[in-house]
């Protein structure tokens, strides 16, 4: 069954496994319709509570999107989440949660994800064909053009996402959040990134980089395209798996 909850203006969907060993927490690509059972379902049968918030200004969430960074939005639910339980947000139901926290991020999500490197609160970080640096993001012609993506948004989402031009700018020239390329290194072991040779949306030569920089643990796949969370193969499903797991 999933639940809805509410934390700190941001509207959240969670589901329950029978027997929790820990926490995911999805950070969803922007944009995207906010229906992930099928993800929720598959890391339930992981072991693991997932909980899939609705970044503020976007959907059912109050605020206004990038008006703070999503990473901010994240660390709170997990503060939310280190206070050991889930409240329902209409029967006011609580539930009890324990175990690791960890974060599973798509695309932007997984921008988002790799951003929240200095929460030690987060035990393990996964990042699903990230943008690795907004700031020279598409410099060759060769990846998503983020400024015809915020029209896009504008015109196909309309109210679904409310966002200035200015604080998307901001985003594009990675003012807003930006994984970084030196990392503390004692916490590369806490970190896998998985992405595509065939990925037109991010070029995979950015995320090699990064990884062979920052010696993080990596998944590569062949033609499958981007990884959104609607194209996670299942093999890279079982990685994600065992490195949950794993120490």
């Amino acid at each position: 069954m999933i639940y809805r909850g509410r934390y700190d203006n941001i509207i959240f969907e969670f589901s329950l496994p029978e027997a929790p060993k820990g926490v995911v927490v999805i950070c969803d690509g922007v944009p995207s319709v906010p229906k992930q059972k099928d993800v929720m379902v598959r890391l339930n049968s992981y072991g693991y509570t997932v909980i899939y918030p609705r970044y503020q200004g976007t959907w059912e969430s109050g605020g206004e999107f990038l008006a703070r960074a999503p990473t901010d939005d994240i660390n709170s639910i997990i503060k939310m989440l280190k206070n050991g339980s889930l409240t329902e947000l209409y029967s006011g139901k609580n539930f009890t949660i324990t175990g690791p926290i960890h974060v599973l991020g798509s695309s932007l999500g997984g921008s988002i994800a790799l951003s929240l490197l200095d929460n030690l609160n987060i035990d393990k970080i996964i990042g699903l064909s990230p943008i690795i640096d907004f700031k020279t993001h598409n410099k060759n012609g060769d990846e998503q053009d983020l400024a015809w993506l915020r029209l896009f948004i504008q015109q196909a989402f309309n109210r679904a996402y409310q966002f200035s031009n200015e604080n998307w700018d901001k985003m594009m020239a990675g003012e807003v959040f930006n994984p970084k390329h030196k990392i503390d290194l004692s916490r590369r072991k806490d970190i896998l990134i998985a992405y595509d040779l065939s990925d037109r949306e991010v070029n995979y030569k950015n995320i090699e980089e990064y990884c062979a920089q920052n010696k993080i643990k990596n998944i590569i796949t062949k033609n499958t395209g981007h990884l959104s969370f609607s194209k996670i193969p299942d093999s890279v499903w079982g990685e994600i798996s065992y490195f949950l797991e794993s120490n």
